[in-house]
């Protein structure tokens, strides 16, 4: 994998190598993808508040290259903070004062060295061509409209903002579906017990009555027999 790094920026964050990592935080759930751009294939979904290793941004820090859970990949810098002077702070507006390394994309080695054993890994021709377009980040405090010529370029990266905002919602969405299933699932299941218990309270119940039945046809059997006996004791001319 090729970097291009800053030495400045080596300097400030004293790095020995492009290969260091300096530590950084998921500010959502957002998804980390297989190159800078949202048309690269999903890897893994990082979740909010989760730690991440920053191994440096592409040239204007819009897409950055992280590491999380010993997986490799590409993560838009508005998800992401960096810790400056002991507070985090949000990567795109403090990374030129804190030194995270311009880092450059390339693809075939950073497929081969990261996404060798990946199902897509073999339609990588699919996804080598150009790289997609930088991802938008939404206009802070002050923001002015550029040159009439530089129109294009927003639209552009307002859709791209667009649509990883439409794939995080359609994240959550299965997840609800799939929460909403479970819980079907587990009220089926305490409804079957129940039934279950019920059955069994009932063939208790029976057995119950069964035996009083049982214990009550003895007691007037015997005394039947107490009867008998007495009305034998009691003929006349029987001896005493």
């Amino acid at each position: 994998m090729r970097y291009t790094l800053i030495p400045a920026a080596a300097l400030l964050l004293g790095l020995a190598n492009p290969a260091s990592a300096a530590p950084g935080f998921a500010t959502g759930s957002v998804n980390l993808r297989a190159g800078p751009g949202t048309s690269y294939p999903k890897v893994v979904v990082v979740p909010a508040g989760a730690g991440v290793e920053i191994f440096g941004c592409l040239a204007g820090y819009s897409w950055c290259d992280v590491g999380f859970g010993g997986v490799r990949g590409w993560v838009s810098s508005s998800y992401l903070q960096y810790t400056y002077e002991a507070r985090r702070v949000p990567l795109p507006r403090y990374a030129p004062q804190s030194g995270v390394p311009i880092v450059t994309f390339s693809f075939g080695d950073y497929w081969r060295d990261n996404y060798r054993g990946r199902s897509w890994y073999a339609e990588r021709d699919r996804w080598g061509g150009p790289p997609p377009r930088a991802a938008y980040a939404p206009p802070g405090p002050g923001w002015r409209p550029g040159p009439p010529g530089q129109d294009w370029r927003e639209r552009e990266a307002r859709q791209d903002w667009q649509d990883h905002r439409r794939e995080n919602r359609q994240d959550v969405q299965r997840e609800r579906r799939e929460n909403r299933q479970d819980w079907q699932e587990f009220r089926r299941d305490q409804a079957q017990d129940r039934r279950e218990d019920r059955r069994d309270q009932i063939q208790d119940r029976r057995e119950q009555v069964q035996d009083r039945r049982e214990e009550r046809r003895d007691q007037i059997q015997e005394r039947r027999e107490e009867r008998r006996d007495d009305r034998r004791d009691d003929r006349p001319g029987r001896p005493n």
